[in-house]
C-alpha cells in the first residue's frame, strides 16, 4: 500500500471482490449492512461515513449516497461486476495517490469502466477527415 492506510465504508451494492481487493491492500474496510438496517436512508449512510471520517465506496451510484454533502469522502466504482476486481486492482494505486495528495480532504473519484465497444462506436461517429 501506498501512503496513508484509508478507512472506507462498503455501501451494500459493492461487489465483495471489490471489498477484498481494499482490505488486502491494507485498508480498513467497513460494511454498511454490518452498522446500519438495511433500510437506512442514503443520507443516514453518509452521515456515519462523515462522522466517522470514512471514505464511503459505492457501485454503480452516480450520486444517491452523496446526500449532497460537501464534507463526504467518497469513491464510486462503476462497470460490469464481473470486471470489478480487475477494475479494483488497476485503479488503486491512482485511488491511493489521489487520497495521498487530497492530505485528508474530501473529494469524490469516480472510478469508471470503458468499454472497447463504446469506443469502437464512437470512433465510427466521427467524421472522416477531408482532404483539401
Amino acid at each position: 500500500m501506498a501512503g496513508r492506510r484509508l478507512s472506507l465504508l462498503i455501501d451494500d451494492p459493492v461487489p465483495a471482490s471489490v471489498a477484498a481487493v481494499l482490505s488486502a491492500r491494507g485498508h480498513e474496510v467497513h460494511f454498511v449492512g454490518d452498522l446500519l438496517p438495511a433500510d437506512a436512508s442514503d443520507a443516514l449512510v453518509a452521515l456515519l461515513a462523515v462522522e466517522r471520517g470514512w471514505t464511503l465506496v459505492t457501485w454503480n451510484d452516480p450520486g444517491a449516497r452523496s446526500a449532497d454533502r460537501a464534507d463526504l469522502d467518497r469513491i464510486d466504482f462503476r462497470g460490469d461486476e464481473s470486471h470489478a476486481r480487475r477494475l479494483a486492482e488497476r485503479h488503486l494505486p491512482q485511488i491511493e495517490a489521489a487520497h495521498n495528495r487530497a492530505g485528508g480532504r474530501p473529494g469524490w473519484l469516480e472510478v469508471v469502466e470503458r468499454s472497447e465497444l463504446l469506443v469502437r462506436a464512437a470512433d465510427r461517429l466521427t467524421p472522416p477527415k477531408r482532404r483539401s
